[in-house]
């Protein structure tokens, strides 16, 4: 069902969302670097490095099982910037890493409630695609609601990245980073 909800996420990459809120101080980065090797023995689950693309590699459910004990202040403090071409272009090197990335909102969409790709996510989803400053296709697959994210919104969003994602506009193909998170933060022009 996970790899069912996959499929159908990577269809629909015109559409995620995002809301995120603050909280608690970020722990120290030895007891996230911890939490995060504690939960990939407990779930049996790895990196997927030899498959880039989200739709078979598996690598969503990974990235969703490390963001779910972690709060935003936790994952905006332990994220990086990284160059989104560099990222999509060798995903594998940077699988486990939360990543902080720059761009504006071009498509927003909510998955349905009772979609595959919510039951597999255990929760409300949203897809965000977004455009970097260097042209790169960033689909943000945002484990939330999108109530206040906007087509043209400048926003910084953090997650795992998880691989690429072929991407169908009208007149063309082409793939995007695809990452996973659950906080962004909007950025002034």
């Amino acid at each position: 069902m996970v790899q069912k909800a996959i499929a159908f996420c990577t269809l629909l990459l015109f559409t995620i969302a995002a809301a995120g809120c603050g909280g608690s101080s970020p722990p120290s980065s030895q007891s996230i670097k911890s939490t995060i090797n504690s939960q990939s023995k407990k779930t049996g689950m790895a990196w997927n490095s030899s498959e880039p693309d989200i739709a078979k590699n598996g690598n969503l459910a990974v990235a969703v099982s490390l963001l779910k004990p972690l709060n935003d202040a936790s994952i905006r403090g332990m994220a990086v910037s990284a160059d989104p071409a560099t990222v999509k272009d060798t995903p594998k090197n940077y699988y486990g890493k939360m990543l902080k990335i720059k761009g504006e909102v071009i498509d927003v969409r909510d998955y349905a409630a009772d979609s595959d790709v919510v039951k597999a996510l255990g929760g409300r989803a949203s897809q965000v695609i977004l455009t970097s400053g260097n042209a790169i296709l960033v689909n943000f697959i945002y484990l939330g609601q999108s109530s206040d994210i906007l087509v043209g919104d400048d926003v910084m969003i953090f997650g795992y990245p998880v691989g690429t994602a072929a991407v169908e506009g009208s007149n063309a193909k082409a793939t995007a980073l695809a990452l996973v998170g659950k906080a962004f933060d909007r950025t002034p022009n």
